[in-house]
């Protein structure tokens, strides 16, 4: 193959280089910003479970004060309903079984009343409770949805460096000989984010093994396109930036 030519191929070779290093970036903080999204979803789910837990558990608490209500109010019926029948009474017998009645009655009335009582100071506490926490549930929501909407926005121009890169990386190898393309395409298989490698001194960034000699004078030369004779992968001299 004519030097000229080979050093063109080597200078495609250059550029894939550089494109599959900014594509592994790119894949890298892409990967690495879903992880974060995920987690600030999983947060969002949590919060929602909270706030939804603490919700039916302030319903379970007004419930019970409204059963306690109800509660006095039938009690109340049923003493005023023993105490009207008091004029039917046909002996101090009957009588003296009413009253008891109604006294256990009222003393049952008491103690719901009570309850009515330390339930209304359990449901406000609970219900301040649970205004601080919907405060704090919406201030968290819309702190971790920004967030979410800035890694989304990061995301979408990754998107975007990758699309364009892949693309310009397609474009360059269909430009290459297709004995080449497909020795690469075989490469990139097995090394999917760095088939081709730089020389480091004398040896092969990729698998770290030991570069002949001559191998490294044509690298160095760019006057043949050389291999890594471990691993198989394109080696190329680091250029001074």
């Amino acid at each position: 193959m004519a030097i000229e030519k080979i050093k063109e191929i080597l200078e495609i070779l250059y550029r894939i280089k550089m494109l599959n290093d900014d594509i592994g970036e790119a894949q890298l903080k892409k990967d690495g910003i879903l992880v974060n999204v995920k987690t600030y979803e999983d947060e969002i789910e949590r919060i929602e479970i909270e706030f939804e837990e603490k919700e039916a558990e302030k319903i379970k608490k007004h419930k019970k004060l409204l059963e306690n209500e109800n509660k006095v109010v039938e009690i109340e019926d049923h003493i005023r309903n023993l105490e009207s029948s008091i004029p039917t009474m046909k002996t101090n017998d009957e009588y003296f079984k009413l009253q008891d009645k109604v006294n256990e009655l009222k003393e049952e009335k008491n103690r719901v009343e009570d309850n009515i009582l330390a339930l209304m100071e359990e449901n406000e506490e609970y219900r301040r409770t649970f205004k601080e926490l919907e405060v704090r549930k919406n201030t968290n929501l819309e702190k971790i949805n920004k967030e979410i909407a800035g890694h989304r926005s990061e995301l979408e121009n990754l998107e975007k460096r990758l699309e364009t890169g892949n693309a310009e990386k397609a474009e360059k190898l269909a430009s290459i000989n297709p004995t080449m393309t497909n020795r690469y395409n075989k490469l990139e298989q097995r090394f999917t984010s760095n088939p081709i490698v730089y020389l480091n001194g004398e040896t092969c960034t990729g698998c770290n093994m030991g570069v002949p000699p001559q191998v490294r004078v044509n690298i160095k030369m760019m006057d043949k396109i050389e291999y890594c004779q471990n691993c198989g992968r394109i080696l190329l001299v680091r250029r001074a930036e």
